[in-house]
């Protein structure tokens, strides 16, 4: 029997928008290109014992009818159309795809690697949602995991191709597709189509009968003939009706972003080298580019619309860690665990983890608000599966499918309790090496929140953010020592009296404001804020950001997390800042650069301000607010003639 595009038989109705893509619907491109690399560094370092994985996405053109199976692909679209009546969010599907349909020349994406390759039971469970052919070591799963890229493809469908050390190639593909069909009396319904010779529902370890040497069709047999020809073994990736993701950038940008945020220790280290190859170019990631890709990130406070995985400041952060920081060795019950930590003058304390080269999460069970009496610090827990410990295993239990956090509830109560352990284990090693923060240090960060204003246009449920609304605010402020007299009883007697007791200095900590900022529009898009300082700082900076889903006590957002407010037309005190006065990224001045600010000194600064269009699409929760802050790299004086050394001292 010819392979072909064949829709399986299912007692279950099948919609076009089955809850098995659903959650991975809104987070390319980073999720796909990681989702990509990940399974074939996977396959290349831990299966087939290679140095060093060497992964290329490809771009290039095909018709309509070179697409495998697309005859068999159009009925079961027009069965199904006829047999449901698409509604909400299957209508946009349907209509996507009829598009699709409708247009004679497509885009291809390529991605193919140097892994172990697809054998017969590696493509099966390919093909068969949630079932796993990978071993322990591995970072993720077949199956559901690939999930994540059918997005990527208008058609949702996919092809793959394999080749393995010993010569035997491997082709099929899926398509996510709702599907009707009659025969033999059968009323028959799938959410799912496969390119593959047969069905076998009889075997379990193979349930179908696939595509193999001259069977293959040519699109995946092209690929193969490239493995071949490079590598001698690996696999291919097939996405036709590619969409670039969805998203205006090119692909070379889309697939070095993610590559270099999610495997800067697998670049550094030599173990992956990523190539994109399109109509517009090529280029190489390697550990020689990888600073300069990550470079024009540095000042990114999240990525994209999803916010999905780590933002680009943590990103350059998480590197300059791996690159600069001491390696130490903490022993747990589960092992000893790697851990590289750099010494900060200022900035936030913050723990990451890598497991096999790729980041996982900074957002650690048992470490939340455990180092708020520490000096600034970053520290990285690298996790490599060449390691003889359990503590690996049990991080790689509790990772989430798209292994960006962790989710102990989902483990056996022994597992989790060893993992909990072992977690508490390390962050009490991390606590030791790092030096309690003085008590004169500033760290916490005055916010003050201007919230929305409703208007038309195309911010959260239709409407343009504006900034014309009331004002909420929240006070931190600086520690600052002052000296009390306090009783202290003594003698022999343990009596309060005078001939009992004596009187002791004694340190105590009182609390009073760095700055107090006011600000109000001047017009649409102007605004005019007065800032009083108390102490004398130098190299201040003031910034805009917005904030989502921030309260009015600032209590549900980070920095890091906010988008950054462009800034142009800025005087301090009637005077024009020049060029050199501002802070630049790629898109235009995030910041205003006041110089020395003098004790009890009072400016005032007018300046216009743009939103980025990407923080107009918010997502849904509490309305999102304008932050303004204004940053100093050092305190020069305090009241108490001491010095400290602030974090960020900002509007309150």
């Amino acid at each position: 029997m010819a392979p072909d595009l064949q829709f399986g038989f299912s007692t279950d109705r099948a919609g076009f928008t089955p809850a098995g893509i659903a959650a991975f619907s809104d987070l390319r491109p980073a999720a796909v290109v990681r989702e990509l690399i990940q399974n074939s560094l996977d396959a290349a370092l831990i299966e087939a014992g290679e140095p060093c994985a060497h992964v290329r996405f490809e771009r290039s053109a095909c018709t309509l009818e070179e697409i495998p199976g697309i005859d068999n692909y159009r009925t079961a679209f027009k069965r199904a159309v006829e047999e449901q009546t698409p509604s909400g969010s299957a209508r946009s599907v349907v209509e996507r795809i009829r598009r699709t349909l409708r247009r004679e020349s497509h885009e291809l994406l390529w991605v193919i690697d140097n892994g172990v390759g697809l054998d017969g039971k590696r493509m099966s469970a390919l093909l068969s949602d949630g079932v796993s052919a990978k071993g322990g070591s591995a970072s993720g799963t077949f199956g559901n995991g690939h999930s994540v890229v059918l997005p990527a493809s208008n058609l949702r469908y996919v092809m793959y191709g394999g080749l393995t050390a010993d010569g035997e190639s491997y082709g099929a593909g899926q398509a996510v597709l709702a599907s009707y069909r009659d025969e033999d009396n059968w009323r028959s319904r799938s959410g799912r189509g496969v390119y593959v010779r047969s069905f076998k529902p009889s075997s379990v370890d193979v349930p179908f009968t696939l595509a193999q040497g001259d069977a293959i069709p040519s699109m995946v047999g092209y690929a193969i003939d490239r493995i071949r020809a490079e590598h001698g073994h690996g696999a291919a990736v097939i996405i036709p009706a590619f969409n670039n993701f969805e998203h205006e950038q090119s692909l070379q940008e889309a697939v070095f972003k993610a590559a270099s945020f999610n495997f800067f220790q697998a670049i550094h280290e030599g173990r992956l080298v990523v190539e994109v190859v399109d109509s517009e170019g090529s280029g190489v990631l390697d550990a020689v580019r990888l600073r300069d890709v990550l470079a024009p990130y540095r000042d990114e406070m999240r990525w994209g619309r999803s916010g999905a995985f780590l933002s680009g400041r943590k990103a350059n952060e998480a590197y300059e860690t791996l690159v600069d920081g001491e390696t130490h060795e903490i022993e747990t019950a589960q092992g000893n665990v790697t851990v590289r930590l750099l010494r900060r003058e200022t900035g936030r304390r913050s723990t990451g983890l890598c497991r096999n080269g790729m980041w996982i999460t900074d957002e650690l069970p048992m470490f939340q608000n455990a180092f708020s009496d520490k000096q600034p610090f970053q520290a990285l827990i690298l996790l490599n599966s060449d390691c003889e410990d359990g503590f690996f295993e049990l991080i790689r239990e509790a990772e989430t499918p798209l292994h960006d956090k962790l989710a102990p509830k989902q483990m056996d109560l022994d597992r989790r309790r060893a993992l909990r352990d072992a977690l508490r284990e390390v962050r009490d090693g991390i606590a030791e090496l790092v030096p309690a923060s003085t008590e004169d240090v500033y760290s916490p960060k005055d916010i003050l929140a201007f919230q929305f204003e409703d208007m038309e246009g195309q911010g959260r449920g239709g409407r343009l953010p504006s900034f014309w609304g009331r004002v909420g605010t929240t006070r931190r402020s600086k520690l600052v020592r002052r000296k009390v007299g306090k009783r202290e009883t003594g003698g022999a007697g343990g009596g309060g009296g005078s001939g009992g007791g004596r009187k002791k200095r004694e340190a105590r900590i009182v609390t009073e404001p760095i700055f107090r900022i006011a600000s109000a529009p001047v017009g649409e898009g102007k605004r005019t804020v007065h800032i009083e300082c108390t102490d004398e700082f130098e190299d201040a900076e003031l910034r805009m950001f917005v904030d989502e889903n921030v309260d009015a006590t600032c209590d549900r957002q980070t920095r890091a997390q906010a988008a950054v407010v462009l800034l142009s037309n800025v005087k301090v005190d009637g005077r024009s800042l020049a060029d050199e006065e501002l802070v630049r990224n790629g898109e235009g001045a995030v910041a205003a650069k006041l110089g020395r600010l003098s004790a009890n000194s009072r400016i005032v600064l007018e300046t216009d301000f743009v939103i980025p269009p990407e923080a107009m699409r918010l997502p849904p929760g509490p309305e999102p607010a304008l932050r303004i802050e204004v940053l100093s790299s050092r305190q020069i004086s305090s009241k108490d003639g001491g010095e400290t050394d602030p974090e960020a001292v900002s509007d309150g």
